[in-house]
């Protein structure tokens, strides 16, 4: 994300693979917020043990009931972390002390670009490109 006069906006997230995308929640007052919804451009820093992943992607908010329903279950599966959805966002019982508390938008992160880097000798670096 940039910021509006030029920057990157660097925050960490919990980001869950739901089979599609990476979803995440984040309330509707935080800074990052509202660059999300001025410019969808984002990117995500990985590390999966044997590899290390730079995804590149696009960011859009979930507002649909079916997908909020399946972000909240990738959310329980992923992380044990139970919410609900309540209109167009997502309740929890508790969250992250610096989360500001529920409600929280979901949003989802379209790969554009993906580059794999192992961290041990089982294959060459990669990259894949999405359409």
């Amino acid at each position: 994300m940039r910021r509006p006069h030029g920057g990157v906006h660097t925050r960490p997230l919990f980001a869950a693979w739901d089979g599609e995308a990476f979803v995440f929640a984040t309330k509707a007052s935080a800074v990052k917020t509202s660059h999300l919804e001025a410019d969808g451009e984002v990117s995500l820093a990985i590390d999966l043990g044997t590899v290390h992943l730079a995804v590149e992607g696009t960011a859009r908010r979930m507002r649909a009931h079916g997908e909020l329903e399946r972000a909240s279950a990738t959310m329980l599966e992923v992380y044990d972390w139970p919410t609900e959805v309540v209109g167009e966002e997502l309740d929890a019982p508790y969250a992250a002390p610096t989360s500001g508390g529920p409600p929280f938008q979901a949003w989802k992160i379209h790969p554009a670009k993906v580059i794999a880097l192992p961290t041990e000798d089982d294959f060459e670096p990669t990259r894949f490109i999405f359409h």
